[in-house]
């Protein structure tokens, strides 16, 4: 069987690419994209590119994302 993949750490920046949202979760980036336009967590965008909030990763981490 394969190993799994360890999970990489959530850098302690304040705001975090996509990529790095998705690789400690585990989840595809369209995933983290998706979860932002849904109001799940928090994040800003630049131009064209997007920022998450740590808190919000950790928030969603304890169960309690964002109420709609």
């Amino acid at each position: 069987m394969d190993e799994p993949t360890a999970r990489t750490e959530l850098p302690l920046r304040t705001m975090l690419r996509p990529s790095e949202v998705a690789s400690f979760l585990r989840v595809s980036e369209r995933t983290v994209y998706r979860w932002f336009e849904l109001g799940l967590i928090e994040g800003i965008r630049i131009n064209k590119s997007l920022r998450i909030s740590r808190g919000s990763i950790l928030t969603l981490l304890e169960g309690g994302g964002h109420d709609r």
